[in-house]
């Protein structure tokens, strides 16, 4: 009796044993699954602030060429605006001279 007893006592004993050691495991687990987690999570955080600041860069840079577009339009219509008064200036001194011109004939035939 007293050896069953002693038998069922060890077993109760071995079983407790594996029972806090299969414990123990899964909280290691747990723990390296929170850990494993915190990583992936702290990874996203990382990648969407990278993508965030990448979409910014292309919104400056989208917001530059459409600047520089917009720079070189208004060049263009300063250089034609430009042009245009050297043409009109060149039409006036040109009127202006055949005038004078027209005037000195008109002097000399007279």
């Amino acid at each position: 009796g007293i050896e069953a007893v002693q038998n069922t006592c060890a077993s109760r004993a071995s079983t407790d044993r594996q029972a806090n050691n299969t414990l123990d495991e899964m909280k290691d687990k747990a723990g390296e699954g929170k850990q494993k987690l915190e990583n992936r999570a702290s990874e996203a955080k990382k990648t969407v602030e990278e993508k965030t600041a990448t979409s910014d860069t292309e919104a400056h840079q989208k917001q530059a060429e459409e600047d520089a577009e917009k720079s070189k339009n208004r060049a263009a219509e300063n250089a034609e605006e430009a042009k245009n008064a050297v043409v009109q200036t060149a039409k006036d001194v040109a009127a202006t001279v055949q005038e004078k011109v027209s005037q000195g004939i008109e002097a000399v035939q007279n």
